[in-house]
């Protein structure tokens, strides 16, 4: 068992001895991922950065321990330790158009109180925004936060599915978001 596994597994007295015997907390296993990326329970993420796991590693395709996070509880702990929220993976998404996608407020909420930046997009063709990510699964309640934090709601929607260069509010529109339109105009 390598410690990957064992941090994936939840197993946190064998992390703990993995660690005791020299295993690396940073090490890649042979699918490119590393044991904070995999870690699914805060207490083998706070035993892997007290002992020097990096907050800012990124697997084979990019991903960030912050990008693969489930709790807000872990996302708070991870840019404590000093996470950047503004890294990309190879596609060009970061922690927040992701977690703006997944739909968990409270995660994306601490990531905007850390300085993710609302305006990144995606990779081209995509360009995909977190707002758009938000909007693609109907959450407005995050495409309200999104716009609080400075999401410009005139700038063109350049996403791939659209591309016509109508502005996000009228991709909002369109999309039939009219709670969001109306609390918008509130």
């Amino acid at each position: 068992m390598d410690l990957t596994f064992a941090a994936y597994e939840g197993n946190l007295n064998q992390v703990k001895e993995m660690i005791r015997l020299g295993a690396s907390v940073n090490a890649v296993d042979g699918c490119g991922d590393f044991p904070l990326y995999k870690a699914n329970q805060i207490e083998i993420y706070k035993v892997l950065l007290e002992n020097g796991a990096n907050p800012n590693q990124q697997n084979r395709s990019g991903f960030t321990a912050l990008m693969n996070a489930r709790t807000a509880e872990q996302i708070g702990l991870l840019l404590e330790n000093g996470a950047n929220p503004n890294l990309r993976n190879e596609d060009g998404f970061t922690a927040l158009m992701l977690h703006s996608y997944s739909g968990n407020i409270d995660m994306v909420r601490l990531l905007l109180e850390n300085e993710a930046d609302v305006t990144l997009r995606t990779n081209p063709p995509g360009s995909l925004s977190a707002f758009l990510q938000a909007m693609e699964e109907d959450n407005l309640e995050i495409m309200k936060l999104l716009v609080e934090y400075g999401v410009n709601l005139e700038e063109e929607d350049r996403a791939y599915e659209s591309n016509t260069g109508e502005t996000l509010l009228e991709a909002a529109i369109s999309d039939e978001t009219r709670s969001f339109i109306e609390a918008c105009l509130k």
